[in-house]
């Protein structure tokens, strides 16, 4: 291991020959039309036998021509020079001034619990906060004190520090390589898929976006809340993030879309330094690319919800999780925990974020016990774990106060997954549910999806038929290399996805919403790696064997001969490196431009146009409204009569300017109330309502009676506009 500073876990054949390549291409072109076969109606059955097959023949193709040693590092022992172990012990000044911030950071840790009563963000409780969470890294932070500092003081020298390539010294200054070339790029392009058609893909609200608007709107109220109890209890951190966009693009739609693309975009580069740090640039680059062409984070994106905290967070705490595992270095498990922790204030799946990364640890504590590693660093993984758990009580400490203050607002949304909404109902048969959300969650990616429409297309797979495929042959990998080798950096992959999928799969009281989407989401970015290990594993593989020879090469070499040289020299291994270059990359086209042609078809228009028809058509509506207000028209004089589901009137306020507009009336008969106003005023009815259009018709002659139908009802009226003129009065 010494002086590896990269935890390969993908191999490098040594002799590659074409039988055992041929069974590797075999193997991934029989999963991927088995995959196909699957969406066009192939029984599970039939289904099983061709991807066991499919998965036996690339195996097969391993087997034939795989390095008699994994080239993995293992986890289990850290690279020379990352351990931290040899760092000078501190002088006694230095730890009596650790000690005495660490005193002061657990002490305002405590006035931060004491101050957050009563669900208030207040300038006092939050800078007490901040400064707790400061102080705990500056007390704990190995090296010098001053150093974490610098992450708010140079953030590019960071930057350039994390993109640099793994085992570089400390960067000068920020230089153009191919790998920053190439990971910007990839961002570019992925960030331009995640805005690209924004403000109408997908178009219309649900009434939980009118929820999180209102909360939004309470904190530009300065209602400033640490748990918003609204619609049985959401995390705080999405309300404030579209309050501090308001004035960019106002409380919108459109504002909590370009919200949650940017935190989605969040994945993307800690995806690329987690899937550097265990196999490599090239697969990092790989992975970080079908990332951002994955349908499935564009949906948890581009929603306008808090989906994408999940990915985005999971990304960096099962970064800093596995650099921690592998360096040992207290620093890191410092910014998992800190990590962790304000994860809380997200979104709720990712309350079991901290069973993945405990699962990991103690893999990693079991494989030190057994490699009878020194006691000083079992007893070391041991503090520093404990200290990384501080770090996140130090940054969820005043969610930690409401969970205290109002542990049932707090635990409802999560315990009725459990056990139903009605108190102590509990499955009959709960393991059995368990264990069907088991399975069904691991049969998402191949087989049947989430059937949430708002969220996905309905029972679609959540990977695209190459990426489905490839994501079974990654697992098989995976597994292949685990077993055969003893390869830890595949278990803590698989552990990471099984917490990932873990909030889905503990929808016992609602096995109906298991697979979901958007609970499963930490699972994004390992999925992604997942689905980039065969497609390297087969570009590497078919590079070396073209290096190896060839019928162009065979030209090349009896040249070279003629001319006196020896093969592999001069322009022979010139053309070796040109071809072995170009067939690797063009096995990566070959995969990933079908993977993002599926991708933007299935998502921009199967889900564009399914999302369209099944939802409430406000934009419609609040078109008809805008144009009224436009010809002098008063919101105050718009009415909207009720209809059991049709729509939700808060998102016509919300679409037409001012998010506390209640334009609901009771019934019809509030329509004479108004009698005699000197202006127009304008009925929104539901077509089969014909009761209140016969007494508006009765009532009003005069009125202009307007019928609405629209394409995405199939040319059906989906809601009928009355505009009476100004000063009428109701005929008796």
């Amino acid at each position: 291991m010494g002086g590896s500073s990269e935890i390969k876990g993908s191999p490098t054949p040594e002799s590659p020959n074409a039988l055992s390549t041929a069974a590797l291409v075999g193997g991934v072109v029989a999963a991927i039309a088995t995959q196909r076969l699957v969406m066009e109606g192939l029984s599970g059955g039939a289904a099983l036998a061709a991807f066991c097959g499919s998965v036996a023949l690339f195996v097969g193709g391993l087997l034939g021509a795989d390095s008699p040693r994994g080239t993995a590092t293992s986890l289990l022992t850290c690279p020379s020079g990352h351990s931290g172990a040899h760092t000078p012990a501190a002088t006694g000044s230095r730890r009596d001034i650790r000690l005495l911030l660490a005193l002061l950071a657990l002490t305002l840790g405590g006035i931060t619990f004491v101050a957050c009563g009563g669900n208030r963000f207040t300038p006092f409780n939050v800078t007490t906060w901040l400064l707790s969470m400061a102080l705990g890294l500056a007390a704990c932070w190995q090296g010098d004190v001053s150093s974490p500092w610098s992450l708010v003081s140079s953030p590019g020298k960071w930057l350039v520090r994390l993109m640099a390539p793994a085992g570089a010294g400390e960067a000068t200054g920020l230089r153009l390589s191919g790998t920053g070339v190439a990971l910007g790029a990839i961002s570019l392009v992925s960030l331009s898929l995640l805005l690209y058609r924004i403000a109408d893909v997908p178009a219309e609200m649900t009434s939980d976006h009118a929820e999180k608007l209102l909360d939004a709107q309470d904190v530009l109220d300065g209602q400033y809340r640490i748990f918003f109890p609204r619609n049985t209890g959401r995390e705080a951190l999405q309300f404030y993030l579209i309050a501090a966009m308001a004035p960019l693009t106002g409380l919108s739609y459109l504002t909590m879309k370009l919200g949650t693309v940017l935190v989605a975009a969040c994945t993307l580069p800690f995806t690329f330094l987690l899937t550097r740090l265990l196999f490599g640039t090239g697969l990092a680059l790989l992975a970080t690319a079908i990332l951002g062409s994955t349908r499935w984070l564009w949906q948890v994106a581009r929603v306008g919800l808090r989906f994408p905290f999940p990915p985005a967070f999971g990304a960096a705490i099962f970064y800093f999780l596995v650099k921690a595992i592998r360096d040992r270095r207290r620093n890191d498990f410092l910014l998992c925990g800190l990590a962790l922790g304000l994860a809380q204030h997200t979104y709720t799946a990712l309350r079991l974020a901290p069973v993945a990364v405990l699962a990991c640890l103690g893999v990693a504590l079991a494989a030190d016990v057994r490699r009878r590693e020194p006691a000083r660093r079992v007893r070391r993984l041991v503090m520093d774990t404990a200290l990384m758990g501080v770090m996140a009580l130090l940054a969820c400490m005043p969610l930690a106060r409401y969970a205290v203050e109002e542990p049932q607002s707090f635990l409802n949304r999560g315990v009725t997954r459990l056990s139903s909404d009605a108190q102590n109902a509990i499955p009959p048969d709960l393991l059995g549910v368990f264990l069907d959300n088991v399975k069904n969650a691991l049969l998402m990616f191949n087989w049947r999806g989430d059937v949430v429409w708002v969220n996905t297309i309905p029972g679609e797979r959540m990977l695209d038929p190459i990426s489905g495929a490839l994501f079974l042959l990654g697992c098989a990998y995976g597994l292949y290399r685990l077993l055969r080798y003893r390869e830890l950096p595949y278990l803590y992959l698989f552990l990471l996805l099984c917490g990932a999928l873990l909030p889905s799969m503990l929808s016992l009281a609602y096995p109906g919403e298991n697979p979901s989407t958007v609970r499963s989401g930490m699972a994004i970015p390992v999925v992604a790696m997942l689905v980039a290990l065969p497609v390297m594993l087969l570009a590497r593989r078919l590079a070396l064997l073209a290096a190896a020879g060839g019928p162009a090469l065979g030209v090349a070499a009896e040249r070279e001969r003629f001319w006196g040289r020896r093969p592999g020299q001069g322009t022979l291994h010139v053309q070796q490196g040109v071809l072995s270059r170009t067939v690797a990359v063009a096995t990566v086209a070959v995969l990933l431009v079908p993977i993002v042609r599926i991708n933007v078809y299935q998502y921009f228009s199967i889900y564009a146009r399914q999302h369209s028809q099944a939802s409430q058509h406000t934009t419609q509506v609040a078109r008809v409204v805008n144009g009224f207000l436009a010809l002098g028209g008063r919101r105050e004089d718009v009415y909207i009569l009720p209809w059991a589901h049709w729509f939700d009137s808060r998102l016509v306020a919300i679409q037409t300017g001012d998010i506390r507009w209640q334009p609901l009336i009771p019934s019809v008969d509030d329509a004479r109330k108004a009698d005699g106003l000197p202006r127009q005023r304008l009925y929104v009815v539901h077509p089969d309502d014909q009761a209140a259009l016969d007494r508006l018709a009765h009532w009003y002659p005069t009125a202009v009676r307007h019928v609405h139908a629209l394409a995405d009802t199939g040319g059906l009226p989906y809601f009928v506009t009355v505009l009476l003129p100004p000063g009428a009065t109701s005929a008796p």
